[in-house]
């Protein structure tokens, strides 16, 4: 098993420049159908740049809402405590 996929690697290395010519061939044909043009581009940059990482930000801004309504509607006094913190630029 092992020399089989020591066989295929190698092979593989030595048409991979092929390989991607032929991708870069069906990306540049006007006559194929714009899908498979752009599977073709996504392909090459994701094998020869590396595929972009997939992240998800969120950020929570109800925390920030409940705080401005509660300071919008006076809710009764409510004292909000902090800290000043320097960011380090002049004031």
């Amino acid at each position: 098993m092992r020399e089989l996929f020591e066989r295929a690697n190698k092979t593989l290395k030595e048409n991979l420049g092929h390989a991607a010519n032929v991708m870069v061939a069906i990306m540049n044909n006007t006559e194929l159908d714009p899908k498979v043009r752009m599977d073709a581009a996504k392909w090459l940059v994701e094998r020869i740049m590396g595929k972009t990482p997939d992240v998800t930000v969120t950020i929570d801004e109800k925390r920030y809402e409940r705080l401005f309504d509660r300071l919008e509607r006076g809710s009764g006094g409510d004292i909000i405590e902090g800290e000043l913190v320097s960011d380090g630029r002049e004031p």
